[in-house]
């Protein structure tokens, strides 16, 4: 039977974290439009932000039709399935929304990605998925099916293309700047990658609301308007730093401390990570 959660946590996030591969499914307003469904997969691409939001890289490509698609309407469904182990499916449904190079949140998104190199697969986007529905069902259909490893193929392609290299690609392509049902797609031209950044890992800290909007959201870590992880409140002698910890911003009015780490905070609108 299947079972309907308000959150992913526990033993679905992990499940979920397992997963060797994934599938997204968009679809236009148009009652005629192209449905899409792509498989997404390399080690390190996806992340779970918070309790309702996860996020994964959209890597270069010939095709842009879940970008279009959740630049019409927003509406994605992402599904993983188990290919070893109890059988389970689990689908995520949801608002989609890409990021593109030249949005100020980039960087504070990257920090979930710490393994990926962003220049050696020509990354374009980052799709933000929050959940509005959240269910698992079992899979006993779904076949055994054993893991090799990632194909080195799409890295070995783009590693070699450059900001201007890999703009005249997507220039080229005739369902890049737009869809197959002739929605915009990705917006060209491509802006430059942004430089990486030295930032630690985002771990668990205090509620938000992600991408400026509302909720029930515990968990996120630090503000993704911060690209910069913020000094500790205290040192480990428990002497405080010899500059000020920087704000993280966190608008959530009822932010708490959650998680193995602490959160302190300055009349309810501020929050610091430690």
């Amino acid at each position: 039977m299947g079972k309907s959660y308000e959150r992913i946590d526990g033993r679905l996030r992990a499940f979920i974290e397992a997963q060797h591969i994934f599938f997204t499914a968009t679809a236009p307003l148009a009652g005629e439009g192209t449905v899409n469904l792509s498989p997404k997969g390399l080690t390190g691409s996806f992340a779970v932000i918070d309790e309702l939001t996860v996020a994964y890289l959209d890597f270069a490509g010939s095709n842009a039709e879940t970008i279009a698609h959740l630049r019409e309407n927003g509406r994605i469904s992402l599904m993983w399935c188990a290919f070893d182990g109890p059988p389970t499916i689990v689908r995520v449904h949801g608002r989609g929304e890409p990021v593109f190079r030249d949005d100020p949140r980039w960087a504070g998104l990257m920090r979930y990605f710490p393994d990926i190199d962003p220049a050696r697969h020509g990354l374009r986007a980052i799709i933000v998925v929050t959940a509005e529905k959240i269910r698992d069902t079992c899979g006993y259909a779904v076949p055994f099916m054993t893991y090799e490893g990632d194909r080195p193929l799409h890295g070995s392609r783009f590693e070699r293309e450059t900001d201007e290299s890999l703009d005249a690609y997507f220039h080229k392509k005739e369902h890049v700047a737009t869809s197959v049902d002739g929605l915009p797609g990705l917006p060209l031209p491509l802006p430059p990658l942004p430089p990486p950044r030295s930032i630690r890992r985002v771990e668990p800290a205090c509620s938000w609301p992600p991408l400026g909007r509302p909720g029930r959201h515990r968990g996120h870590g630090r503000s993704l308007r911060d690209p910069v992880a913020p000094e500790p409140t205290r040192g480990r002698s428990g002497k405080p730093p010899q500059t000020p910890p920087r704000p993280i911003g966190c608008r959530w009015p009822s932010c708490q401390g959650s998680g193995s780490r602490r959160a302190s905070h300055t009349p309810q609108l501020l929050c610091y990570s430690s």
